[in-house]
């Protein structure tokens, strides 16, 4: 069978052949494989550039195939691609597959579905992901019943289309014709008519014969007439003329107030009457009249000639603009619109100034939003857990010092570092706001700190440090963490009395030499190589190749005097692994040290403020006391000691106090979002986007997703049971695959750690399922303590806003089946649904943050006033 016969029958539709003729034409029963050995597996999606062809050769590898049929593209689909310039070959958008045996479709549907394809990498389809689902008691007689009667649908569809359509164009065709006939009679007997009346003859048709026929009439409103009987204009003659400027009145008199509307044109002058505008006796005093009068005022002082400003203010001071702001119902507007047009009559610019002056002046939406149901100073208390004084104090503390930036932008003060400074400039500012803070006691006893209070309160400060700055949280973490932490961590009393204090004042700046340009997270690998010289009682250290250079070292570039120096220790030629060492880098007057070379990393797209630096190092010497010895230390005869026999556990013990890191990194990033959210919240309810939805709050917030809300489904999702057994049944699960994969591959003589790496995957999902069920879990222990009240009912729908969106943004639920693929969509309306519940409280929860304003920015608050010209900046 040639290729093109192969393609002719893998792509046409399956047919069903009980029986085949032999060459002398007798019948004889088709050898058949037993049809329930057979299985199905429906292939949902079929990338570009794959054909039946290449779908056989990648499949068949596990097992035999029997059939396949492929659904080619719909016309207008492959029509638009092309057009695209996408591909324009034959594609397809669906197809099944039917394997000899049932297990081996039940398997290939396990294996692959939601899987990259692979394969060569230079193939078209290498990052596609696999959509197979294997058809539980379907045979391919019903996938032909199921194409035929597609077919058949799809033909009926179209069908009844072309009708209505011939329908339609048929009665359109008929009424043209009938219209074109009566044009015709109406024009004959109109030429007829004339005729007769110039010759005298009188008519036997009326002449409205042919005159439009009323058929039925619809009641209207009646026009508003005046005394004399004429109809009035839709704004009166007083209002129209509170403009008058643009009407043509001739005028003999002065020429009008300051020369500001009157025009000689062809000796005759057109303006308005001053006496038109004399007998107004609008107030002036209206609240509506603050904001725009402060911008006129503003604006007639930086434009002394600008004759459209001195226009603008003479209809000001005459009560033109009466009510223009605060104007509620429909006389108001039609007003407001008629003063407008009138304008637009006499002067477009002046129109234009208008309309930006009160049509997009900024003035703060009625909000809906309710009080708040629960107490926000308790809510707080729950989100940030702990030292809410500490926590105040610190934004006191900084809103008091100019070197934090402070910027007055419409009357509020807003703190934000200058990121238009060089990167000098930043460097040099973050090291005075160290500088400031330390000596205020911002990092009081921190390096000496034992009691979990005070661990609680460092841990406090830094997170309202990273609301305000991220070079300055680095900078200072990087110096009272690492380097203070290694310090306090891994050494002995010895050190301690020498080093904590000065680091605590800040007298020595520390950095944490690990990270080598060769090796990042690999820590026992890193090359530095330090060797101990019995002679003299001191440790030598080395940069042996340029892999081995401390690189991105916080702090190094300028500021730091001294750095902990992560390197293999050597001792009698054996090598006892990574320790640590203290090694000063520069001097008291800011020099760097002999035998020290330091480079800067150069600028960076954001955290400028961060010295960030390279640093090798040639025989350094450094005494033998500068060794971290908590865990190992060296005699002076070279002798290596250590309570810790294990180089694992040892190690592990070594590294152990640096996880805090980690934890504060995590932290910033849980700030960071409470800044934007803040943000998010207060400007979505003042930003008014279309006028007519004044006085919703948060417009778009409502109507981003419809609801369609199942009382059943919704009231099961709504079971704390269920929220916590859905989270418990992943991570138990995945945590059972994880370690049969690991086992499975230990079996095969691989080692745990290449047991893991290959698992990658899994870890990862795992990972995810542990970190969000301990976070709903310490999420019930904080309500638990919150007794029954609008706090707790507030607290429960955010639970469950956070249990719904897991499910709907984790793959897992699907990929494993946890969830079922019809409940994926009842899963988004619910969240939906309680997204609009959760709307009312959503001012009220940014505000439990406890963000000092200050700490946002004018987006937030009075944007409009923050941006004006006038706005006083710092």
């Amino acid at each position: 069978m040639g290729e093109k016969d192969l393609e002719i029958e893998e792509t046409s539709p399956p047919r069903r052949e009980d029986e085949t003729k032999t060459q002398v034409g007798k019948v004889k029963k088709k050898k058949k494989v037993k049809a329930e050995k057979r299985g199905v597996c429906h292939v949902s999606r079929v990338p570009p550039r794959m054909d039946h062809v290449k779908l056989r050769q990648v499949l068949s590898q596990f097992g035999e195939i029997q059939r396949i049929y492929l659904v080619p593209e719909a016309v207008a689909a492959q029509m638009n691609r092309k057009r695209a310039g996408g591909f324009r070959g034959q594609a397809f958008s669906e197809g099944w597959v039917e394997f000899t045996k049932k297990s081996v479709a039940k398997r290939v549907a396990n294996m692959l579905n939601g899987q990259q394809m692979g394969g060569r990498k230079r193939s078209s389809f290498y990052y596609d992901i696999w959509n197979v689902k294997y058809l539980s008691k379907i045979k391919w007689d019903d996938v032909t019943d199921e194409i035929a009667q597609r077919h058949a649908v799809r033909e009926q569809k179209l069908a009844l289309e072309l009708s209505a359509a011939k329908r339609e164009r048929d009665f359109y065709l008929t009424q043209v014709d009938k219209s074109r006939a009566l044009s015709s009679i109406e024009e004959r007997m109109k030429k007829k008519q004339k005729v007769q009346q110039e010759s005298g003859v009188i008519s036997d048709f009326p002449s409205d014969q042919f005159a439009p026929k009323v058929i039925r009439q619809f009641p209207q409103k009646k026009p508003v007439a005046d005394q004399a009987g004429k109809l009035k204009p839709s704004l009166s003659k007083d209002v129209l003329a509170g403009v008058s400027s643009i009407s043509p009145i001739p005028c003999c008199g002065e020429r009008g107030p300051k020369n500001l509307f009157v025009q000689s044109i062809g000796h005759r002058y057109f303006a308005a009457t001053p006496e038109e505008y004399a007998n107004r006796n609008y107030a002036n005093n209206e609240s509506e009249y603050t904001t725009v009068i402060n911008s006129i005022t503003a604006q007639r002082k930086t434009t002394k000639g600008n004759i459209t400003m001195k226009r603008i203010g003479y209809l000001l001071e005459h009560g033109v603009f009466k009510k223009w702001l605060t104007g509620k119902g429909p006389e108001d507007e039609l007003r407001k619109l008629g003063l407008l047009d009138c304008l637009g009559i006499y002067d477009h610019s002046l129109a234009i100034k208008v309309g930006v002056h009160f049509f997009l002046c900024y003035n703060l939406p009625e909000l809906s939003e309710p009080a708040s149901v629960f107490y926000i100073k308790e809510m707080r208390k729950l989100m940030d857990g702990h030292n809410l004084e500490e926590r105040d104090w610190f934004f006191g503390l900084i809103l008091q010092s100019k070197i934090f930036n402070p910027v007055k932008r419409g009357g509020k003060v807003f703190l934000s570092p200058d990121y238009s400074q060089s990167k000098e400039q930043q460097r040099q500012i973050t090291l005075r706001r160290i500088q400031y803070l330390v000596e205020h006691g911002f990092s009081k006893d921190w390096p000496t700190i034992k009691g979990p209070e005070d661990e609680l309160r460092k841990l406090a400060l830094l997170d309202c440090l990273f609301i305000y700055d991220h070079s300055l949280s680095i900078k200072m973490g990087v110096h009272f963490l690492l380097w203070g932490g290694a310090i306090q961590f891994f050494s002995t009393k010895r050190h301690h009395d020498k080093w904590l204090k000065d680091t605590e004042d800040y007298v020595v700046k520390g950095c944490f030499s690990m990270t080598e340009l060769g090796h990042g997270s690999n820590v026992r690998g890193i090359e530095t190589v330090t060797t101990y010289d019995s002679s003299t009682g001191e440790f030598v250290i080395n940069t042996p190749c340029e892999s081995a250079q401390k690189y991105w070292i916080g702090g190094a570039a300028n500021h730091a005097t001294h750095t902990i120096v992560f390197s293999q220790l050597i001792i009698d030629g054996g090598n006892q692994g990574v320790h640590a060492f203290i090694a000063q880098i520069r001097d008291e007057n800011g020099d760097i040290c002999p035998n020290i070379r330091i480079a800067d990393c150069g600028h960076k797209i954001g955290l400028n403020g961060v010295d960030n630096g390279r640093i090798w190092f040639d025989n350094v010497r450094v005494p033998r006391e500068n060794l971290l010895n908590s865990v190992v230390d060296v005699s002076p005869d070279g002798k290596y000691l250590t309570a810790i026999k294990d180089p694992d556990q040892r190690f592990a013990a070594f590294l152990s106090p640096l996880t805090s890191g980690r934890v504060t990194i995590t932290a910033s990033a849980v700030y960071s979002a409470k800044v934007s959210k803040a943000l998010f919240g207060e400007y979505v309810a003042v930003k008014r986007s279309k006028k007519p939805f004044k006085g919703l709050g948060l417009e778009h917030m409502n109507t981003s997703r419809p609801v369609i809300p199942s009382q059943l489904t919704s009231s099961t999702m709504r079971q704390a049971q269920f929220r916590n057994d859905i989270f418990c049944l992943r991570e138990r699960d995945l945590l059972e695959r994880f370690a049969a994969e690991v086992s499975q591959c230990q079996a095969q003589g691989k080692s745990k750690e290449y047991a893991f790496t290959l698992n990658y995957q899994l870890a990862e999902d795992l990972g995810r399922a542990f970190s969000d069920r301990a976070v709903l879990h310490t999420f019930l222990d904080a309500e638990a303590s919150v007794t029954s009240g609008p706090l707790k009912n507030v607290l429960d729908l955010v639970r469950s806003m956070y249990v719904l969106v897991t499910l709907e943004e984790d793959a897992a639920f699907l990929r494993y089946g946890y969830l079922l693929m019809d409940n994926a969509a009842i899963v988004r309306k619910e969240v939906a649904k309680q997204c609009s519940e959760l709307r009312p409280h959503a001012l009220s929860l940014v505000s439990s943050f406890g963000l000092p304003d200050a700490f946002l920015s004018p987006i937030a608050f009075n944007w409009v006033e923050a941006n004006a010209s006038s706005s006083e900046q710092n």
